[in-house]
């Protein structure tokens, strides 16, 4: 009686929930065959390029510390960055090296000691490279190839 009844139900639900994912699987197999390639979504980079505005390239020239300090993203449209004696004009990187940004310690100052001991305290940078170990040396030596490879030469900072 009744369990013969329940029995068929469940015969009938087993059947119903088959033909059920099997016609899923077939839609999105088909999806996946015949779909036109879509676009891909807009990076959050791409959005953050066309809000940067374009650098004024800048001829080389010798910076004075006062010099430097002005170009901070703020001061002057440019931002730049000393390391060692060399001046990089990292204004294409504005969201990172510009006002705000979570490198803006960086910028209009020579930064090789805060690159070195990977610090962020802008009281650090005034304190030389002459106590640095072996460790800040090295770490030092590997963001100036960094720099150089990626950003400009715009200029030397006179000591």
């Amino acid at each position: 009686g009744i369990f013969a009844s329940l029995q068929s139900l469940v015969r009938g639900s087993e059947v119903t929930i088959s033909i059920a994912l099997s016609i899923a699987a077939g839609y999105i197999i088909s999806r996946i065959l015949f779909s036109k390639p879509r676009k891909p979504a807009v990076v959050a980079t791409e959005t953050a390029k066309k809000d940067t505005k374009p650098a004024t390239p800048l001829e080389f020239k010798e910076y004075t510390k006062e010099e430097l300090s002005e170009y901070d993203g703020i001061k002057r449209e440019n931002v730049l960055i000393g390391i060692r004696g060399n001046i990089y004009d990292v204004t294409s990187k504005h969201e990172f090296y510009g006002a705000g940004g979570p490198y803006a310690v960086f910028s209009g100052r020579d930064a090789s000691r805060l690159l070195a001991k990977m610090s962020l305290e802008a009281s650090e940078a005034e304190l030389g490279l002459d106590d640095l170990n072996a460790e800040e040396i090295k770490s030092l030596d590997e963001w100036e190839e960094f720099f150089k490879g990626r950003y400009p030469t715009v200029g030397r900072l006179l000591a």
